[in-house]
């Protein structure tokens, strides 16, 4: 059967391209841009073999090509490309189905340059076929087994004798010329191939030398390609290197070289006088010793060069949150549209300046806190002793001043504890306690007010609990806040229930939990954030200052715990936090402990207006 040129030309731009792919991925990695494309191109040359059959399929005989069973004339390389790939299978035929996908034929070609692949054993390829599923590439293979002297051939092949032993005779000399070929020197086996194909001797040395002339070529034509892709990217390197450094150069003047440990191995001039200190005082030590509240320190986390570990970009920056805060908000980074930092804006504050300003803030929060408690206090004791002397409606009027002293003083009391977080000055100081009395005694200071909003506030108590590492004070103002803000936003007839959850050895999770309006899950992103307050508790009658949330994550966390809510709108919400569990103290510290704990309910009694 003839075959139309046009189907001829398709079969060998095939050929070649299939030739030159397989070449390709023994020298690139499949991700390379040069084997993505050269795989792409050998696919969709592929498909336009199928303009009118569904499959095609490729055999060798006498060193000729056919495709269908017809003869095609393919270049030199390209037929000693396939006689070899039919040779090392013993392949009788190599079929391609018109459905075939390009995954497929990628998968096809990983295969024949993997160590499997390497290994020549036909049953090897028929496997991975079936295994990756690959079912529009199919082979027809030839298998020989040796026999000996008297024994017939094996079950299921019919030939005799003679002939199978003459086959396995010429299959052992094929499978032996290939094995010296593959030791051979390139050109060299590229002589001996070249030889055994072509009789002719004057022939053979041209069709060697245009051969190996137009594999030099190739060659060429690979590395320039590798070379231009490795040499663009690295001038791209190079220039986003040189401007990001002209940017901190230009901006810097001092300089601090640390070795891969973070260990200060220089500093120059500049440097010191900025930092305060000398080379010889800090040679040796780590860079983050020369924190202080003034100073940001922003280092990488990989800073040797390990090429074998994957770079995160991760950043460990230590500072007071006062002068993270201070950089970020004066600091903007430039970039081009492919996101490449270009350069750096920032609005220049004299430190010097921020850190008295920050200084005198403090000392007015402070002085002013003092002199407002001593008159708040003095009007509560007035008050307090007034009240039994007056009538019903003169009763209603001051309680109601009572209230909102308390009020003041509560607020007083967030300003003061934000400044100290601020400035680093807030500690805490966890002793192995028992949250049973604790969280009774806050629930009780609590009950009245619940109360008169006809609110259900209860403690679900279930045995015994683990002792915790808590300052009683601290956990208290955590616990206050969480059931306050509950009974401020939950509905009359509404339940506030406190609960306990041992998290293993480890933690202790405290719960509260209320059938109050509940949050978004935009507004519970922020909830502990400074100053934020969600837009449905603004509109609420006793609105707070974003601050008590604020005040009780920095709490739980100085006790090594974790803060967080659960919330739903119209469903409630939970707030939880967690205390590391602590071994339970021996009798006399418990007893110290309860002692203390009556010291507490006075305490939280006087705060709440109870005798």
């Amino acid at each position: 059967m003839d075959i139309p040129n046009q189907d001829i030309k398709a079969y060998e731009e095939f050929f070649i391209s299939f030739g030159k792919t397989l070449n390709r991925t023994k020298l690139y990695s499949f991700n390379h841009p040069m084997t993505v494309e050269s795989i792409a191109h050998t696919y969709q040359s592929l498909i336009g073999c199928f303009s009118k059959e569904k499959e095609m399929t490729i055999s060798i005989s006498e060193d000729k090509l056919l495709v269908n069973g017809t003869g095609i004339v393919g270049s030199g390389s390209t037929n000693l490309t396939l006689t070899n790939l039919f040779g090392k299978y013993s392949l009788q035929s190599l079929n391609f189905q018109k459905e075939i996908s390009i995954s497929e034929l990628t998968a096809f070609f990983k295969f024949l340059i993997s160590k499997d692949g390497e290994s020549k054993d036909p049953l090897n390829l028929k496997k991975f076929l079936e295994k990756e599923n690959i079912k529009n590439v199919r082979i027809n293979s030839t298998f020989y087994t040796k026999i000996s002297e008297g024994e017939g051939v094996g079950a299921g092949v019919n030939l005799d004798t003679k002939t199978s032993k003459e086959t396995i005779k010429q299959a052992d000399k094929i499978e032996e010329w290939h094995e010296k070929i593959e030791e051979m020197p390139l050109e060299s086996s590229l002589w001996e191939i070249t030889s055994r194909s072509i009789q002719d001797p004057k022939e053979q040395k041209k069709i060697y030398e245009i051969i190996l002339k137009q594999l030099k070529n190739e060659l060429e034509i690979y590395v320039q390609k590798a070379t231009e892709t490795i040499e663009k990217d690295k001038q791209i390197l190079t220039h986003e290197q040189v401007r990001t450094k002209s940017v901190i150069n230009n901006v810097a003047d001092g300089s601090v070289v640390v070795n891969e440990k973070g260990e200060i191995v220089m500093l120059n001039q500049q440097a010191e006088q900025m930092l305060g200190t000398t080379l010889s005082l800090t040679k040796g030590k780590h860079v983050q010793t020369l924190s202080k509240q003034e100073v940001v320190i922003a280092l990488a986390k990989e800073i040797g060069q390990n090429l074998a570990i994957e770079t995160t970009g991760a950043t460990v920056i230590q500072s007071s949150e006062n002068t993270k805060e201070t950089i970020k908000n004066s600091t903007a980074v430039v970039q081009n549209p492919e996101g490449k930092i270009v350069g750096i804006i920032a609005m220049l504050n004299d430190i010097a300046k921020q850190k008295e300003l920050q200084r005198m803030q403090d000392d007015f929060v402070g002085h002013v806190t003092h002199e407002l408690r001593s008159p708040l206090t003095a009007v509560k004791i007035a008050i307090g002793t007034l009240i039994e002397e007056l009538n019903p409606t003169q009763q209603q009027i001051v309680t109601i001043a009572d209230k909102n002293i308390d009020r003041l003083a509560r607020l007083i009391n967030d300003l003061l504890d934000v400044t100290k977080i601020g400035s680093g000055k807030m500690k805490v100081n966890p002793k192995p306690t028992d949250p049973t009395p604790l969280i009774q005694e806050t629930v009780k200071s609590l009950e009245s007010w619940a109360k008169n909003k006809q609110i259900t506030l209860s403690f679900d108590s279930k045995g015994s609990l683990p002792y915790v590492y808590a300052d009683y004070d601290r956990v208290i103002q955590v616990l206050v806040n969480f059931i306050s803000n509950a009974i401020k936003f939950t509905p009359a007839n509404g339940k506030i229930t406190i609960k306990t959850v041992a998290m293993g050895s480890s933690y202790l999770k405290i719960l509260v939990e209320d059938s109050g309006p509940g949050l978004s899950k935009k507004d519970c992103q922020h909830l502990f954030e400074k100053f934020f307050q969600a837009e449905q508790l603004t509109k609420s009658d006793s609105p707070g200052t974003g601050l008590g949330l604020y005040i009780a994550k920095t709490i739980v966390e100085l006790h090594k715990g974790q803060i967080g809510l659960e919330s739903e709108e119209d469903k409630g919400s939970t707030f939880y936090f967690t205390l590391p569990i602590a071994p339970e103290p021996e009798k006399k510290v418990i007893s110290a402990i309860q002692t203390s704990s009556s010291v507490k309910r006075s305490w939280l009694s006087k705060l709440f207006g109870k005798k």
